[in-house]
């Protein structure tokens, strides 16, 4: 899949699920192919029914990822699959939706405080948001 678009109503959360990038809890049912694909082309030489079986006991976890920059917004969907075995398949997707509704987004994290982020990153992004505010 080249681009996906996000559906905003599949944002669980408006606080980053990791401290160190804007991932905010995302969920969309039709991102499970997209989740086995990333899992099968990781499976090397796996056969269908043992990658079926493994994928099927795996955790798999989806956030809607915001990058602001001084100049642009842009979003993707992160995917990761984690097996029983340990392993860690990443996928990104990137996104695709209106710009207004994308700052939308945005505007409601940073409203909130852009809680979850590291107390650096929290004002690293905030002042990248606002220059961009003021630019557009």
């Amino acid at each position: 899949m080249d681009k996906i678009t996000i559906n905003q109503a599949g944002i669980m959360s408006f606080e980053s699920a990791t401290p160190d990038k804007i991932n905010l809890p995302y969920g969309n049912d039709n991102l499970c192919f997209e989740a086995y694909n990333a899992f099968v082309n990781a499976a090397n030489n796996m056969d269908a029914e043992r990658a079926n079986k493994v994928f099927g006991s795996s955790t798999v976890t989806t956030y809607l990822t915001l990058l602001p920059y001084r100049h642009k917004l842009l979003a993707g969907i992160k995917i990761i699959v984690q097996p029983t075995n340990g392993q860690r398949i990443e996928k990104i997707i990137p996104a695709t939706l209106p710009l207004e509704q994308l700052r939308n987004i945005a505007d409601r994290f940073f409203r909130l405080g852009a809680l979850g982020l590291t107390e650096a990153l929290r004002k690293h992004y905030t002042q990248q948001y606002q220059v961009y505010c003021e630019t557009v």
